[in-house]
């Protein structure tokens, strides 16, 4: 750091009395850091003198632009396979001579993980704390580690995100702190293609937010969204994008994993599928998506958790915020969000929780269940997207009705079921009988719509009624069915 801050000091020179710019790369670029593989393109970008010349040059390449009119130069590097570190010269050569900032980068996968605090939920919170801390750090030291600053931006889209340390690999300072669902999911595909290649990961998260607050002014226009009234810092209207987001979309990564929803419980709830529609379509066209479409077609993998349980007495709401979360259809991927995949967390109960039962501890499940379905979404190994959903709801009798599912499922708790009635109301449905792929259920005549798992707390940890009968063992989507 030294050498780069001695190197980088000789921009700062006078010449016919005219101070020159200083030559720098933008706050993203720091030593040890990891940029994103083919078949994306990785960009680099900074600041420096107008109309001096720009180069990167390592192994056999030497790529370079003008620097333009307002002090910004961009470099967008040709595809390039998984790598450990590389050294980069990053020079500006001008007629006052020449500038170079020594960078070490790796080229592999880069994840972006965001949303509230279930994800910021960090791995010294969650179960077996000191087991997964201590076996990231011996496990996964191809991983790279950045924490975006907690910062709000109102008026403005900023160029440099702040942060609070350069990357990094695991090590006890950072570890610790680091979002759990983060590092988990990363572990999970890493063992699972079976390759150390390098995996950067971007901690951009704040507890408390709501999806307005992440969401561009593009997307809260395009959904029509209400003006948030009386809200400043994190809540504001895109004061998290501008600030935590919009600058980390100058270059290109992998993919990103979402878990929020629970600040918009009676909030903008109606708003919630448009708003996160919008929101992973603008994110995908935002990140520079370099010159392919990515791999099996997949250009932009986004990971979203539905809500999990809180235990609230049985409110009905948290499974709207669950639907929207799919966009109103159930499952991800879908037809509007087919770079989507998701994953289920509602049964996994957590009484006991020290930050409250909002935040099971399990996030080892979750992070099981969502690298699956990623797995199977850009890598297609045979892995299912999403749990059991229903293909049919039959009435057999005026007081039942009987749900035939998408593949065979098994009962294991019976909770799950409910109805509403005309006045708005819901009441739960018992288990009357079930068959290899079928559950039937009580069901009140009067009755104008069936749901399953819509209510804010629905059962004890994993002990749901329907569950995929296989070595996946997935709880169904949370679905609703008008009768």
């Amino acid at each position: 750091m030294k050498i780069l801050l001695i190197l980088v000091s000789f921009a700062l020179v006078h010449a016919n009395g005219q101070e020159l710019a200083e030559f720098r790369l933008a706050s993203y670029y720091t030593n040890n850091m990891v940029l994103q593989m083919e078949p994306k393109s990785a960009v680099i970008w900074g600041y420096g003198q107008p109309d001096a010349e720009a180069v990167i040059s390592y192994e056999s390449n030497r790529l370079s632009t003008t620097i333009d009119a307002n002090g910004e130069w961009s470099i967008t590097l040709p595809p390039h396979p998984p790598s450990e570190s590389i050294d980069f010269a990053v020079q500006q050569i001008s007629s006052f001579g020449m500038v170079t900032i020594p960078l070490k980068a790796a080229f592999g996968d880069v994840w972006v993980c965001s949303g509230q605090s279930n994800m910021a939920m960090s791995l010294n919170l969650i179960y077996n704390a000191s087991e997964e801390i201590n076996k990231t750090i011996a496990n996964y030291q191809h991983f790279r580690l950045r924490k975006v600053s907690r910062n709000t931006s109102l008026d403005v889209e900023l160029d440099e995100a702040t942060f609070n340390y350069d990357w990094t690999a695991p090590e006890e300072e950072r570890v610790p702190n680091f979002s759990a669902l983060c590092i988990l999911f990363a572990e999970r595909l890493s063992d699972a293609v079976n390759a150390a290649f390098p995996i950067g990961l971007i901690d951009a998260t704040w507890p408390g937010t709501r999806i307005e607050a992440w969401s561009s002014s593009r997307v809260l226009e395009y959904c029509n969204t209400p003006l948030a009234t009386n809200e400043t810092n994190r809540n504001a209207d895109s004061a998290l994008w501008n600030a935590m987001i919009a600058p980390l979309t100058r270059t290109s990564v992998k993919g990103a994993i979402w878990l929020q929803g629970e600040q918009n419980i009676d909030y903008n709830e109606d708003y919630y599928a448009c708003h996160i529609l919008t929101l992973v379509n603008d994110w995908k066209r935002t990140f520079f998506q370099g010159e392919l479409a990515g791999e099996n077609g997949v250009a932009f993998p986004f990971g979203v958790v539905q809500n999990g349980p809180v235990w609230i007495n049985y409110n009905y709401k948290w499974g709207d915020i669950r639907w929207h979360q799919t966009v109103d259809l159930g499952v991800l991927p879908n037809a509007l969000l087919p770079d989507a995949f998701t994953a289920a967390s509602y049964d996994l109960t957590d009484h006991l929780s020290p930050t409250g039962s909002i935040h099971p501890r399990d996030k080892q499940t979750v992070a099981d269940r969502l690298a699956n379905a990623a797995r199977r979404l850009i890598y297609n190994e045979n892995l299912s997207l999403y749990g059991p959903v229903p293909v049919s709801v039959d009435q057999l009798a005026a007081d039942s009705r009987t749900i035939t599912y998408d593949r065979n499922v098994k009962l294991v708790g019976a909770a799950g079921f409910a109805f509403q009635l005309p006045d708005g109301n819901y009441e739960l449905s018992d288990v009357i009988a079930s068959t290899a792929n079928s559950v039937t259920v009580a069901v009140n005549s009067t009755a104008v719509q069936l749901l399953y798992a819509f209510s804010s707390y629905i059962c004890e940890y994993k002990q749901c009624a329907v569950y995929s009968d296989d070595f996946e063992n997935l709880p169904a989507q949370a679905w609703k069915w008008d009768l």
